[in-house]
């Protein structure tokens, strides 16, 4: 997909969420410029067990706030995982 076509798709990507069954981490900065903060709270209606986590940054979040990010990554997943969505 690219930027350009990507909202033809969306049942498709969201349709993957709500059915792939997997461990979800969503990392957000609050102050993004680009997608709300109730963007990512959107994701929960397809993921309502995902964990959000905001952070105080934009929307380049893993740049700007690299520790923070890897420090959130460090959780215990339950098993290995594998997105397969097409």
């Amino acid at each position: 997909m690219d930027y350009g076509s990507i909202i033809q798709h969306y049942s498709k990507v969201q349709a993957c969420l709500r059915d792939g069954g997997f461990q979800t981490l969503l990392l957000w900065g609050e102050l993004d410029q680009y997608l709300t903060v109730e963007a990512a709270q959107a994701y929960k209606h397809d993921l309502p067990d995902a964990e959000l986590q905001f952070c105080n940054g934009g929307h380049w979040l893993l740049e700007a706030h690299f520790n923070e990010v890897n420090c959130a990554l460090r959780i215990p997943f339950k098993s290995p995982v594998a997105i397969q969505c097409r």
